[in-house]
């Protein structure tokens, strides 16, 4: 108690003050001057993390979010999970089917919502859906949600119409061959 003046936030020592500093100290990694350091938070401790193993993994250092780099804008991420986890077909999100054909007869639409323009539009509403609790990945509404619907769409398109293109050109060259030899039993 005699070091304390003023209460407890200032100590004295001799001819010299200093303030106490009562903030929990956290450790932390943060990007400065293009190396992660090590960080003490409430103070200017920084120390620089030297490791081969942490330095291979500098170029995603700079990502903020998963949903986004320099390569994969994070609309074409969000289309991308929503058709990884349909499989192609059923909906993420439940109800409506996530193809070209069950959209179009799906009963929350009609000829004038078709696009992904409109607010009412089936699939924008399910785009929406299945970013809402992804937080995480740092999509922003009427932006992300819209471009994914655009993105998605044409997917979807492209699904409905390659047809025997979906699949490798190996399996159908197999495919043609199988065909040809037994198929004219």
């Amino acid at each position: 108690q005699e070091l304390y003046e003023d209460g407890e936030g200032v100590i004295r020592f001799g001819n010299h003050r200093f303030s106490v500093n009562t903030q929990v100290l956290d450790l932390t990694t943060v990007l400065r001057n293009d190396r992660l350091h090590l960080h003490l938070t409430g103070t200017d401790f920084f120390e620089v993390i030297e490791s081969e193993i942490l330095n291979a993994t500098r170029d995603v250092w700079s990502m903020e979010v998963i949903s986004e780099n320099r390569e994969v804008y994070r609309a074409e991420y969000l289309a991308y999970q929503m058709l990884k986890a349909s499989g192609g077909r059923q909906s993420p999100v439940g109800g409506d089917s996530l193809t070209r054909d069950g959209l179009e007869s799906s009963p929350s639409s009609d000829r004038e919502n078709q696009g992904v323009d409109t607010p009412r539009s089936p699939l924008l509403t399910l785009v929406q859906k299945f970013m809402g609790p992804r937080y995480s990945e740092g999509y922003t509404k009427g932006v992300h949600d819209h471009d994914a619907a655009i993105i998605l769409r044409a997917l979807l398109d492209i699904d409905a119409t390659c047809g025997l293109l979906r699949y490798s050109s190996r399996a159908r060259a197999i495919a043609n061959v199988y065909w040809h030899h037994f198929g004219r039993v």
